[in-house]
């Protein structure tokens, strides 16, 4: 899982999208929140309360691990599965 500051981390949001890395995005006003596109990303508007970070970075880990079973049901033909061995893979904060 990542944490992303937006808009300053939109490039690695790109990139970790289609690497299907589950992503929590970081935004300091609800007018610039990113258009959430798919189950693998949620938006925390700061100052995020901790248990809602918990809460967030949880529900993104679930959704993570059903889209692996899926993924791997259904062959290599749906893409990758996420790349949780990428150097930065593990929860990062850029301030």
């Amino acid at each position: 899982m990542q944490i992303l500051a937006w808009p300053y981390d939109a490039d690695r949001l790109v990139a970790l999208r289609a690497t299907r890395v589950p992503r929590l995005v970081t935004v300091e006003s609800i007018d610039d929140a990113p258009i959430l596109d798919d189950e693998l990303e949620d938006w925390i508007l700061l100052p995020a309360d901790p248990d809602e970070l918990a809460l967030r970075r949880g529900r993104l880990a679930r959704l993570a691990r059903d889209d692996v079973r899926r993924r791997a049901r259904s062959g290599p033909s749906d893409g990758p599965p996420p790349d949780t061995s990428a150097p930065g893979a593990v929860d990062e904060v850029r301030a």
